[in-house]
């Protein structure tokens, strides 16, 4: 269920060019995402190791001279604390495997994904693509996982030990693919797997979003 029949970058045209003609992978800190109030982009629970969503019971603030003063937090909201290594960068992709099926025999990508930016690059042949960013990873001995994401609730009261490749059920209309590689000195990483331009097409974001996929199944 999970054979990926193609891999969709969205982007700034600028971007994709640059992608389709050279195979420029970036790979960015995970601070950018953190940080970022953009809500498609934007994920504070980028880069966590865990996450425990408790119940505060009382809140105090202690002033050398105003005194202290108690605060009784809403029974019915969770704190949140996060515990953060950001010792990887990211590079992420839109995956289309058979899992988009399951309900329905037609699958149409969440418009959405057009705030990414307003162009789409869609690789034909994904695998041989991965390939190609992980032979030049091996070439410059660079450590790196590649992996489909998988989607979570994240909002329940408990503890959350997670993977760089978890992320809260939110953004799972993203069906994203992630790439990570090392992150050795917190500064952003770019290379290059030669043109990719023989299977891969440049269009529109709108024409993307508006593809129809069907699957035929056999009775």
């Amino acid at each position: 269920m999970n054979e990926i029949f193609t891999l969709i970058k969205f982007g700034k045209k600028e971007d994709l060019e640059k992608l389709l003609r050279k195979g420029e992978v970036y790979f960015n800190t995970l601070e950018t995402f953190t940080e970022s109030k953009d809500p498609e982009r934007g994920d504070e629970n980028e880069g966590a190791c865990w996450i425990e969503n408790i119940q505060f019971t009382n809140i105090r603030a202690v002033h050398p001279i105003l005194g202290t003063f108690d605060f009784k937090p809403n029974l019915n909201s969770l704190g949140k604390m996060i515990q953060y290594n950001f010792n990887h960068l990211s590079y992420s992709l839109y995956v289309l495997t058979a899992t988009v099926f399951t309900e329905s025999n037609l699958f149409q990508i969440d418009e959405r994904m057009i705030e990414f930016g307003g162009y789409a690059l869609m690789i034909k042949k994904p695998i041989e693509f991965l390939n190609a960013i992980g032979n030049e990873l091996k070439k410059q001995n660079i450590q790196y996982k590649m992996k489909i994401v998988s989607y979570r609730d994240l909002s329940k009261k408990e503890r959350f030990e997670l993977t760089p490749f978890e992320k809260e059920i939110e953004f799972k209309h993203q069906n994203e693919y992630r790439i990570t590689i090392q992150n050795l000195n917190n500064n952003p990483k770019a290379i290059n797997i030669g043109s990719i331009e023989e299977y891969c097409i440049l269009v529109d974001s709108k024409s993307i979003i508006e593809t129809i996929w069907e699957a035929k199944r056999i009775i």
